[in-house]
């Protein structure tokens, strides 16, 4: 549960859900998850590592130059 601005979210990172659903939608981590995260790893460089790992591969510059 993440609480911020009188909004309250449900994120699990496991499956890379929010109740707001724009994590699911999107498949990159939306504000609430973005304070989950932070919560999990701190500040430090593992913070700055993990939204990569629970975005999409479709946003990877790989998957990027794989479709031009």
């Amino acid at each position: 549960m993440v609480f911020g601005n009188g909004v309250t979210a449900k994120v699990n990172l496991l499956e890379g859900s929010c109740s707001c659903r724009i994590f699911d939608l999107v498949k990159m981590p939306c504000e609430h998850a973005m304070a989950a995260l932070r919560a999990k790893y701190g500040d430090g460089v593992g913070y700055g590592n993990s939204i990569y790992e629970y975005s999409s591969p479709i946003y990877k510059a790989s998957s990027y130059l794989l479709a031009y």
